[in-house]
């Protein structure tokens, strides 16, 4: 369940997809007013805690034209998270989506062998790590993204057998390297 928190922001605590699940989220924007051509921009934004979890080796998620936020609350003083992390096996796809976090962690989390992830045309912009995290033996192919204003690195791959491929990405204004490896 999505919480309307102001115009146009829904919460969700976190959204888990494990073993065997597949799921599709399409972009969601919706008329300001009935009978108004206009569009307001629909928030998917989670407090404390990794807005999508995407975990096991049978997990398949897709995400098109969302905008994603993982915020923390005043105070709090939790473990570390991402706005999206595919975990132990999963398989990941992200396409035309604006992701950010103010969180400890890179704002794309991609780690352990077998998991999987393709992110394309997106905007993962202003986290306090990394931008994307490639690690633990996964794999990730970025195409046509624009990744920028990250604290740490625009994109890191590390550990024996995690392997990136980077074509046509806008990689800048970030405090630490374009790309780490």
């Amino acid at each position: 369940v999505l919480v309307l928190v102001e115009p146009g922001v829904y919460e969700e605590e976190r959204v888990r997809v494990g073993g065997g699940q597949r799921v599709s989220i399409w972009r969601c924007d919706r008329g300001s007013e009935p009978n108004k051509k206009e569009m307001q921009r629909v928030e998917w934004r989670s407090r404390n805690g990794s807005t999508l979890f995407a975990y096991g080796s049978a997990a398949v998620v897709s995400v098109n034209g969302m905008h994603m936020s993982a915020v923390k609350s005043e105070g709090y003083d939790g473990e570390g998270f991402s706005c999206v992390v595919a975990y132990d096996g999963a398989t990941l796809s992200l396409e035309l989506c604006d992701l950010t976090c103010e969180c400890d962690y890179a704002v794309v989390q991609i780690s352990d062998a077998g998991s999987a992830a393709i992110i394309s045309g997106c905007c993962i912009h202003d986290g306090e790590s990394s931008g994307v995290n490639i690690t633990d033996g996964a794999s990730a192919t970025l195409e046509n993204n624009n990744i920028h204003s990250n604290t740490q690195q625009g994109v890191t791959v590390q550990d024996e057998g995690s392997k990136a491929v980077l074509r046509g990405n806008s990689i800048h204004d970030g405090k630490g390297s374009g790309v780490l490896i």
